[in-house]
């Protein structure tokens, strides 16, 4: 299941993101399958100008004939910007495909074949991790944003609790305190909470 998927990405891998989905039990021909597919970002997963793919079709990984698979194809035909990826990025995806006759494009049995029903539903797992993907990667934007307003403002506290206790009498360093518990409280009313100064 995904947790298997996930645990099993995270480990060879070690990426600094990782999702999985599965999707329901779907048929081709009569012959029932399920894909599942993860995806890995960022940590020690290789930037590359493309999505890095990981194939296996009941298990068992397919190492050659890469481009003619479907898997490939559906990577391909998505536009990965509407996902804030911008390549050259640390991406890999792994998809698996389980069912009782795995539709193989020849005889070498080493790419799967463009059976609609099985490339629809490889595009909408692959779509769901994107989708997740690009959630994880607003919040870093959020985040950096954060840590950069907490930096700018964060070096004109000293200056600005100078004036403050010159003009109204006060502690420069309870101001300061002050000031600084302000500029906390804004940044978790954001959402981010414990972000450290830059």
């Amino acid at each position: 299941g995904e947790s298997l998927l996930k645990q099993g990405v995270k480990r060879i891998l070690n990426p600094s993101y990782v999702t999985a989905v599965t999707r329901p039990p779907s048929s081709f021909g009569g012959n029932p399958f399920i894909v599942e597919v993860a995806l890995a970002y960022g940590g020690d997963v290789p930037q590359t100008d493309a999505p890095t793919l990981y194939r296996f079709a009941n298990r068992i990984p397919l190492l050659y004939d890469e481009g003619a698979d479907v898997s490939r194809k559906v990577i391909s035909n998505i536009d990965w910007s509407i996902y804030k990826v911008k390549f050259p990025a640390p991406l890999a995806i792994v998809t698996h495909i389980c069912s009782t006759k795995i539709p193989f494009k020849g005889v070498g049995k080493e790419a799967i074949a463009e059976v609609p029903e099985v490339e629809k539903e490889l595009e909408i797992a692959i779509r769901e991790v994107a989708r997740r993907l690009r959630r994880h990667l607003s919040k870093l934007e959020k985040i950096y944003e954060v840590k950069r307003r907490k930096t700018i403002i964060g070096k004109y506290i000293p200056e600005v609790s100078r004036a403050l206790a010159y003009v109204s009498n006060l502690n420069e360093k309870v101001l300061a305190k002050k000031l600084q518990a302000m500029l906390e409280k804004d940044i978790k009313t954001r959402g981010v909470i414990n972000v450290p100064a830059a």
